[in-house]
């Protein structure tokens, strides 16, 4: 069972739908730490059963999405943030931000229901690590890259977790 803000989210978005929806991708696009792929998954498992338009799911997540995007130019700073990844009290997030060359890595804990003691959590450059997608218990960590040592072009490569690290 979920309770807190994840269980408001998917709450929230089986009985309004579509503009809950373009609300919390509008907020998740800013940056602002919320489990917006949690809300796409819950926005998915809606339409497959017939709960909520596909169509408008996918409009209202872009057009939340955008708007982000341009709040944060109108505000003066360019952030692209997001492909987060929550494991108990850890999540990990990626943030493309003014300021920053690239893509940057970044981790924050959870204490008292408030998510703080940000991190920089890059990684060695020549990785070259784009997104990131965990399994579910966090023991193995998916990349693409198109590091040297792969098939060629955009590979997806796995690191596995060996000894807590």
């Amino acid at each position: 069972m979920m309770n807190g803000l994840e269980g408001w989210a998917l709450a929230s978005l089986s009985v309004y739908g579509a503009p809950v929806l373009l609300l919390m991708a509008f907020i998740g696009s800013l940056g602002i730490p919320f489990p917006i792929t949690l809300v796409i998954v819950g926005a998915g498992a809606l339409a497959r059963e017939g709960m909520l338009d596909w169509r408008l799911a996918l409009l209202a997540g872009l057009v939340g999405a955008v708007l982000a995007d341009h709040s944060e130019y109108f505000l003066g700073r360019l952030a692209l943030g997001g492909c987060e990844f929550v494991l108990g009290e850890w999540m990990w997030f990626c943030s493309a931000r003014e300021g920053y060359t690239g893509l940057h890595w970044f981790t924050a804990e959870q204490r008292d229901g408030q998510w703080g003691n940000w991190q920089n959590a890059d990684f060695d450059p020549a990785f070259e690590v784009g997104e990131l997608h965990f399994r579910c218990d966090g023991s193995e960590l998916y990349f693409g890259s198109s590091r040297a040592g792969g098939k060629g072009g955009l590979d997806i490569w796995v690191s596995k977790l060996a000894n807590g690290t």
